[in-house]
């Protein structure tokens, strides 16, 4: 995706750029894995999860969108995804 939005031009740019967009999903986890257990013992685990699955969705449904791949919106599906992901089962 990097590469067919002529971000970068060589492999070692197109890794560096990619981390970024990997890192979003794993930064947005970690600023919310203490609010989803919270929020998961005061109204359960089910509508946690089932707004963790909703998030699921419109976050890679956002990125269908993109036109450009770093614009503000290229990092923001991923971190929709990592902020309403919650491990409650």
């Amino acid at each position: 995706m990097i590469r067919d939005f002529n971000i970068a031009e060589t492999e070692e740019d197109i890794s560096y750029y990619a981390g970024f967009v990997g890192a979003a999903y794993m930064i947005g986890r970690a600023l919310t894995s203490v609010f989803w257990g919270m929020c998961a013992d005061r109204y359960g685990r089910k509508p946690v999860s089932t707004s963790w699955g909703i998030g699921l969705i419109i976050g890679p449904a956002l990125g269908g969108f993109l036109a450009q791949i770093f614009s503000l919106w290229a990092v923001s599906p991923k971190s929709l995804g990592g902020l309403s992901y919650t491990t409650v089962d």
